[in-house]
């Protein structure tokens, strides 16, 4: 899947155990814009939730793209 670098960006926060009220201000994102793009990779990957994206992501070796 052709994950976006904003994607990813927030899969990575959630790894590093930030909550989407800590992603956006990390980000200086809106919260709704977090939960779109979690969203939106959740749709990528054909997962069901934000556990399972960065399950996905870890499996497939994508946070070496995006990674701050």
């Amino acid at each position: 899947p052709d994950l976006s670098i904003g994607e990813l960006q927030i899969l990575r926060c959630i790894n590093d155990g930030y909550c989407r009220t800590e992603i956006a201000a990390k980000l200086g994102i809106a919260q709704t814009t977090v939960s779109k793009r979690i969203r939106s990779a959740m749709n990528k990957l054909g997962v069901t939730s934000h556990t399972e994206a960065v399950s996905k992501v870890l499996e497939l070796s994508y946070f070496g793209v995006g990674a701050e």
